[in-house]
């Protein structure tokens, strides 16, 4: 039986080390992705912009992730894009018909 709603939480300490699976694109119905308060490294995969009609919130806030932010992952149904505290680089993509309603980006290397 197929889900219509799908939530992923671990965060807030769960000391979860490593990097996101790009994996976890398989997983197209997700709504809501939290892997905040962990140790996470490395970039945002590409494949998830697989995920822009219906993911709403994106919450990774406080790892230690790097790169830059792609427009595709800014696009779709994103309403809150939480990825401050991290070493996120580069400028934050400008995208015409965003439903973004949050984003916090601070504490990072942004221009």
């Amino acid at each position: 039986m197929p889900l219509s709603q799908f939530f992923l939480s671990l965060a807030f300490k769960n000391s979860i080390c490593g990097t996101i699976p790009s994996a976890y694109d398989r997983w197209r119905q997700i709504e809501y992705f939290d892997l905040n308060g962990n140790s996470i490294k490395g970039t945002i995969p590409p494949s998830f912009c697989n995920w822009n009609r219906s993911l709403a919130v994106f919450s990774v806030f406080d790892n230690l992730i790097h790169g830059t932010i792609s427009p595709c992952l800014l696009g779709g149904a994103i309403q809150q894009l939480l990825i401050h505290d991290n070493n996120i680089a580069g400028s934050l993509p400008f995208v015409v018909g965003t439903k973004l309603e949050t984003l916090a980006a601070s504490n990072n290397q942004l221009k």
